[in-house]
Protein backbone atom coordinates (compact mmCIF):
# COMPACT_ATOMS: atom_id res chain seq x y z
CA UNK A 1 0.00 0.00 0.00
CA UNK A 2 2.70 2.41 1.08
CA UNK A 3 4.25 1.89 -2.36
CA UNK A 4 1.03 2.00 -4.11
CA UNK A 5 0.84 5.63 -2.03
CA UNK A 6 4.03 6.80 -3.24
CA UNK A 7 3.59 6.10 -6.61
CA UNK A 8 0.57 8.01 -6.57
CA UNK A 9 2.48 11.02 -4.95
CA UNK A 10 5.35 10.84 -7.55
CA UNK A 11 2.56 10.62 -10.39
CA UNK A 12 1.06 13.89 -8.98
CA UNK A 13 4.09 15.49 -8.88
CA UNK A 14 5.67 14.90 -12.67
CA UNK A 15 3.04 16.02 -14.00
CA UNK A 16 1.81 19.17 -12.22
CA UNK A 17 5.43 20.24 -12.91
CA UNK A 18 4.72 19.85 -16.89
CA UNK A 19 1.20 21.39 -16.50
CA UNK A 20 3.11 24.13 -14.38
CA UNK A 21 6.54 24.37 -17.05
CA UNK A 22 3.48 24.16 -20.07
CA UNK A 23 1.71 27.16 -18.63
CA UNK A 24 4.64 29.37 -17.72
CA UNK A 25 5.44 28.91 -21.56
CA UNK A 26 2.28 30.01 -22.67
CA UNK A 27 2.34 32.81 -19.99
CA UNK A 28 5.94 34.70 -21.71
CA UNK A 29 4.91 33.68 -25.26
CA UNK A 30 1.98 36.87 -25.17
CA UNK A 31 4.78 39.69 -26.61
CA UNK A 32 6.27 36.47 -29.71
CA UNK A 33 2.87 35.53 -30.80
CA UNK A 34 2.10 39.68 -31.43
CA UNK A 35 4.87 40.73 -33.00
CA UNK A 36 4.90 37.48 -34.78
CA UNK A 37 1.30 37.84 -36.16
CA UNK A 38 1.28 41.59 -36.74
CA UNK A 39 4.05 41.35 -39.61
CA UNK A 40 1.97 37.98 -40.44
CA UNK A 41 -1.59 39.09 -40.77
CA UNK A 42 -1.07 42.95 -40.53
CA UNK A 43 2.08 43.50 -42.60
CA UNK A 44 3.53 44.88 -39.13
CA UNK A 45 0.77 48.13 -39.10
CA UNK A 46 -0.45 47.52 -36.34
CA UNK A 47 1.33 49.80 -32.90
CA UNK A 48 3.17 48.73 -29.91
CA UNK A 49 0.65 47.89 -27.24
CA UNK A 50 1.20 46.38 -23.42
CA UNK A 51 0.33 43.20 -22.98
CA UNK A 52 -0.44 41.76 -20.15
CA UNK A 53 -2.46 38.12 -18.43
CA UNK A 54 -4.60 38.84 -15.56
CA UNK A 55 -8.13 37.38 -14.08
CA UNK A 56 -10.87 38.61 -16.47
CA UNK A 57 -13.35 35.99 -14.43
CA UNK A 58 -15.61 39.21 -13.31
CA UNK A 59 -15.84 40.66 -16.75
CA UNK A 60 -16.80 37.74 -18.49
CA UNK A 61 -14.42 38.17 -21.32
CA UNK A 62 -11.26 36.05 -22.19
CA UNK A 63 -9.41 39.13 -23.30
CA UNK A 64 -9.95 43.03 -23.78
CA UNK A 65 -8.31 45.32 -25.37
CA UNK A 66 -8.36 49.05 -23.39
CA UNK A 67 -6.93 52.40 -23.05
CA UNK A 68 -4.15 52.26 -19.68
CA UNK A 69 -4.01 55.04 -17.34
CA UNK A 70 -1.33 56.28 -19.56
CA UNK A 71 -3.30 56.61 -22.57
CA UNK A 72 -1.21 53.77 -24.25
CA UNK A 73 -3.29 50.75 -26.04
CA UNK A 74 -3.47 47.40 -23.82
CA UNK A 75 -4.29 43.99 -24.10
CA UNK A 76 -5.41 41.46 -21.53
CA UNK A 77 -5.62 37.96 -21.22
CA UNK A 78 -7.16 35.40 -18.68
CA UNK A 79 -4.35 33.67 -17.99
CA UNK A 80 -6.74 31.19 -15.73
CA UNK A 81 -9.15 30.84 -18.10
CA UNK A 82 -6.86 30.23 -21.28
CA UNK A 83 -5.20 27.01 -20.71
CA UNK A 84 -3.73 26.66 -24.05
CA UNK A 85 -1.60 28.36 -26.97
CA UNK A 86 -4.04 27.49 -29.42
CA UNK A 87 -6.68 29.23 -27.42
CA UNK A 88 -4.82 32.27 -25.99
CA UNK A 89 -3.72 32.76 -29.41
CA UNK A 90 -7.39 32.80 -30.79
CA UNK A 91 -7.77 35.33 -28.59
CA UNK A 92 -4.86 37.22 -29.12
CA UNK A 93 -6.23 37.32 -32.61
CA UNK A 94 -9.57 38.63 -31.63
CA UNK A 95 -7.88 41.40 -29.61
CA UNK A 96 -5.74 42.37 -32.58
CA UNK A 97 -8.66 43.00 -34.91
CA UNK A 98 -9.60 45.32 -32.43
CA UNK A 99 -6.60 47.03 -32.46
CA UNK A 100 -6.92 47.32 -36.29
CA UNK A 101 -10.34 48.71 -36.08
CA UNK A 102 -9.68 50.62 -32.88
CA UNK A 103 -12.25 53.76 -32.59
CA UNK A 104 -14.67 51.62 -34.76
CA UNK A 105 -18.35 51.81 -33.58
CA UNK A 106 -19.81 49.40 -32.90
CA UNK A 107 -17.08 47.57 -31.35
CA UNK A 108 -18.18 43.90 -32.88
CA UNK A 109 -19.03 45.77 -35.85
CA UNK A 110 -18.41 45.68 -39.30
CA UNK A 111 -14.74 46.89 -39.80
CA UNK A 112 -14.21 44.45 -36.83
CA UNK A 113 -15.99 41.21 -38.37
CA UNK A 114 -14.17 42.44 -41.98
CA UNK A 115 -10.91 42.29 -39.85
CA UNK A 116 -11.94 38.67 -38.64
CA UNK A 117 -12.74 37.44 -42.15
CA UNK A 118 -9.77 38.58 -43.74
CA UNK A 119 -7.44 37.25 -41.64
CA UNK A 120 -9.21 33.88 -41.46
CA UNK A 121 -9.65 34.09 -37.81
CA UNK A 122 -11.82 32.31 -35.64
CA UNK A 123 -14.37 33.60 -33.38
CA UNK A 124 -13.64 32.81 -29.74
CA UNK A 125 -16.56 34.56 -27.84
Amino acid sequence: MKTLVSLAALFIIIFGCRYAAARERVRNSLPVWYANDNVRYFDGQLPPVYLRWANLESEGALGITQTNENGYLEVVLDFYQLRNDQDAREVLHHEMCHIATWGSEPVHGPAFQTCMAEHGFIETR
